[in-house]
């Protein structure tokens, strides 16, 4: 910045009738100096502001790793970029585990152009059940839907039209589960319907906490989508759950299995 000192004399207002010549030349003067002066600085910060800022650059933004791997994959085999896609990601997601249980079918639900999951809710189904626990699958979407992953649900109360319902029991006589996820699908790989059971009891017959009962929940929700298991136990999807937070490698996950096509990764070799 350019800084300018400059002596001044404090001139009194002129009375009407009257004149102070000396004033009225100063401030003339004076006026013509500043107004030279702010010009300069005007200028100056200017050429600075030029000087400072970046030359625009004609090359595009570096590609998402993931368009890189795709843009990479060998021509002559439609599978190439899906493959991929999961090699580049291999070490920040867990998608791995999904197609291992799958035999190499990639298993989501197909693209809904912004169209929400319907999710209803069946009340009762356990002795032990409150209509409070119902707030624990409408955190547990919110949790979700809240991520930035593009996913959006709607409440019905018509079981028939939902995408995803959730219902209770009292128990499922293990341990320590808590939920379970039932998916049906097509041949190629479509999610058609997503069904969640929460129980309130372990096998123990010791009711769950509130706080075990809301990650149930959010992880069962993960389930639903078409997530699967994780091998990092800070992971929501971790098969014994710890934890209600999602982490990055679940949010990964999560968008990479729907940078993918549904279907079978297997195939022929290219020709």
């Amino acid at each position: 910045m350019l800084e300018v000192a400059f002596p001044l004399r404090y001139c009194p207002l002129a009375r009407r009738g009257t004149s102070d010549s000396y004033c009225s030349h100063m401030n003339r003067t004076l006026l013509a100096v500043v107004a030279v002066l702010i010009a300069a600085l005007v200028v100056s910060r200017l050429a600075r502001s030029g000087a400072d800022r970046p030359e625009a650059s004609s090359a595009a933004p570096a590609p998402a790793p993931t368009v890189t791997a795709a843009a990479q994959a060998p021509a002559g085999d439609p599978l190439a970029p899906a493959r991929a896609l999961l090699a580049e990601n291999a070490g920040q997601t867990y998608l791995d585990s999904l197609l291992n249980s799958t035999d190499s079918l990639v298993r989501r639900w197909p693209d809904r152009g912004g169209q929400a999951f319907r999710v209803a809710i069946i009340e009762g189904g356990s002795p032990d059940y409150d209509p409070r626990m119902a707030d624990f699958v409408r955190e547990a979407i919110n949790r979700w839907e809240s991520a930035g992953l593009g996913y959006w649900y709607s409440w019905t109360a018509d079981t028939s039209d939902a995408d995803i319902t959730f219902g209770w029991r009292k128990t499922f006589g293990l341990r320590n589960q808590a939920g379970q996820t039932d998916l049906s699908w097509d041949k190629a790989g479509n999610v058609l319907h997503a069904s969640v059971v929460l129980a309130t009891r372990n096998g123990e017959d010791s009711l769950f906490t509130d706080e075990a009962l809301l990650d149930a929940a959010i992880h069962e929700v993960g389930h639903a989508m078409g997530m699967p298991h994780s091998a990092d136990s800070a992971d929501v999807m971790f098969p014994t759950t710890r934890t209600g937070t999602l982490t990055e490698r679940d949010l990964a996950t999560a968008r990479l299995l729907y940078l993918l096509p549904p279907g079978p990764l297997k195939g022929p070799p290219p020709q």
